[in-house]
């Protein structure tokens, strides 16, 4: 599993909305919830596929203890956390040999993959994040 960055600024977030949130609960929940799963998606756009074991091992599980919602978003291939932080991606774009199984070009078939595939996601669209939240949280 992989456990990569926790997003700033939600902590703030939820202290702001303070007194709205209590009774809310649920509401929150909701909210950091949908949020993963916006992360979750975008993430998956860019991840390198072969064969799609990796993509397809993408999670968002919420945990609620009390009062408290954790949101978590990962991978758990074994190889996650070895192709997430393998920033030099040697080879990449490179055409593979052409016996199967392989196919397309090492590290990115598609054309789009990334190392840092979840991370970035959570850097990139902070601010779309913290929309998903607030709009959520304003709901009925």
């Amino acid at each position: 599993m992989i456990v990569v960055h926790q997003i700033q600024g939600v902590k703030e977030i939820v202290f702001n909305l303070g007194k709205q949130i209590q009774g809310n609960e649920q509401k929150l929940a909701r909210a950091l919830k949908k949020a993963g799963l916006f992360i979750q998606r975008e993430s998956q756009k860019r991840v390198p596929v072969e064969f799609g074991v990796l993509k397809a091992s993408a999670f968002t599980r919420a945990f609620q203890s009390g009062n408290r919602t954790d949101v978590v978003v990962g991978y758990t291939a074994p190889y996650a956390l070895w192709v997430h932080e393998k920033v030099l991606m040697k080879l990449k774009g490179q055409p593979r040999r052409p016996s199967p199984p392989h196919k397309g070009r090492y590290w990115d078939p598609q054309g789009r993959a990334e190392a840092r595939f979840l991370e970035n996601v959570v850097n990139e669209k902070r601010r779309d994040i913290i929309q998903i939240i607030i709009a959520e949280m304003n709901k009925p």
